[in-house]
């Protein structure tokens, strides 16, 4: 028998396949502990207040949620002038912040409401709790998101 040499493109050809062959792809799934385990509850807003420290506008809201089950377990949810959550204040009065890229709030301490959204919002000389109506403190929401939006086509992308 002859042995006859391997084409060129052939050769390359056994080559590149060699390369690619052990190039498999693999993927996992990843899942936070006990996510199956947990049920998802609707919640219901309640009551709202906005939050104030001295004579200034807001610095904030709070909104008390309860939970739609009729089992009576309620929260009071802090937030910013944008309704984007900060923290909570739970039924016994501890205060959780949230934290960026943290999986868990941070507990800050326990006590009234009033104390806990002082906590979160890092205003040592307390807040003041101004009970509006949850369709009021809705349409200051609305209002303060359309103008930060007109600010923001109105500089431009870079804010300037």
């Amino acid at each position: 028998m002859e042995s006859r040499p391997i084409p060129p493109t052939s050769a390359l050809a056994l080559i590149l396949l060699s390369f690619l062959a052990p190039a498999c792809i693999t993927t996992h799934e990843v899942q936070p502990p006990g996510l199956n385990d947990r049920a998802l509850a609707k919640a219901v807003v309640l009551s709202s207040w906005l939050v104030r420290v001295g004579p200034g506008p807001a610095v904030g809201s709070v909104v008390r949620l309860q939970s739609a089950d009729g089992g009576g377990r309620f929260l009071y949810s802090v937030r910013n002038l944008y309704s984007q959550d900060l923290g909570l204040v739970d039924a016994l009065g501890r205060a959780y912040r949230y934290r960026p890229h943290r999986d868990q709030p941070e507990l800050l301490g326990s006590g009234t409401v009033s104390e806990g959204v002082a906590r979160i919002l890092d205003q040592a000389n307390g807040v003041e709790l101004v009970e509006i109506p949850v369709a009021e403190l809705e349409a200051r929401i609305a209002q303060e998101l359309s103008r930060k939006s007109a600010a923001r086509r109105s500089t431009g992308p870079s804010g300037t």
